[in-house]
């Protein structure tokens, strides 16, 4: 993501994605992401994350919080 600095929409689907245990990586990408207006980020039912990240999130900001960056 760091490459993509100029992106101003994103959406990823990892609804239900039983392996999926860490998020920050892409916390760290998601805070280069300067033009960003538009996300949508699904990590329900991923039961290897901790409980406030299995969530759906619609912007950078609560991402970024809830992953602790």
């Amino acid at each position: 993501l760091e490459k993509l600095v100029a992106l101003t929409s994103l959406e990823l689907n990892f609804r239900s994605c039983w392996q999926l245990a860490d998020v920050s990586a892409l916390g760290a990408g998601l805070e280069k992401l300067v033009a960003l207006t538009s996300l949508k980020l699904d990590f329900r039912f991923c039961k290897q994350l901790r409980a406030g990240l299995q969530n759906e999130f619609s912007s950078k900001d609560s991402f970024l919080a809830a992953v602790g960056a």
